[in-house]
């Protein structure tokens, strides 16, 4: 049996016509861009990498004046550039080609790659490309495999283990918490906030937010 890909799963996912999942749409999509707005103006962010930015739905939502989205699927990436022009698209490969950003972001991420190979080079690749802030969504418990394609780890150890340049500004909860009864709609994930430790001035995290116009 040939041992799972994290790549290949989501480029095949990709090109099956498939979406990037059900978070990526609907309530969650919108906490998850109305904060990561709000970050970016309240902290007067002027770019932005997104790793992983899958096929552009969130994108979709957020305001930011320059955006470079990074992903694994060439499928995913050939979509986003006939959807969004304006921006560049990049594969994980190449992505030294990717100056960094004030703002390097993971939404959806690192739950999703299971094998530790990936995990460490994507890890170190996100904090390379931020020159202010790292904005994580993610689980952040050590769980273990829960499908195929998914795998929780504590993220927040290895980073304050491997990555002692940046410090952990805030831990803010999901709007709306994970609940079986409606798995579609809620999630396991919150946002995690860093910035490089030796710079002190303040950060600005959204720590309310308010209801997503419908």
């Amino acid at each position: 049996m040939n041992a799972f890909s994290s790549a290949t799963y989501w480029e095949d996912r990709y090109r099956q016509g498939r979406t990037s999942g059900s978070g990526s749409r609907g309530r969650l999509a919108a906490f998850k861009a109305d904060f990561v707005n709000r970050f970016v103006f309240g902290n007067r962010v002027d770019d932005m990498v997104d790793l992983g930015c899958g096929d552009g739905a969130l994108l979709s939502m957020l305001l930011v004046p320059s955006y470079v989205g990074i992903d694994v699927s060439p499928t995913s990436l050939a979509h986003c550039r006939q959807r969004f022009p304006e921006h560049r698209f990049v594969h994980f490969d190449v992505m030294d080609q990717v100056a960094p950003a004030d703002l390097a972001v993971s939404i959806d991420v690192v739950f999703h790659l299971v094998e530790d190979e990936a995990y460490v080079r994507y890890m170190q690749a996100l904090f390379d490309h931020a020159r202010r802030f790292v904005l994580l969504y993610s689980s952040n418990v050590e769980a273990g495999r829960q499908a195929p394609h998914i795998r929780h780890r504590r993220f927040t150890d290895d980073v304050a283990g491997t990555l002692p340049a940046w410090r952990l500004v805030a831990h803010v909860p999901n709007r709306y918490p994970f609940d079986p009864a409606a798995p579609d709609e809620t999630s396991f994930a919150d946002f995690f906030v860093y910035a490089r430790a030796g710079d002190r001035f303040p950060v600005f995290v959204p720590d309310h937010i308010a209801d997503p116009v419908e």
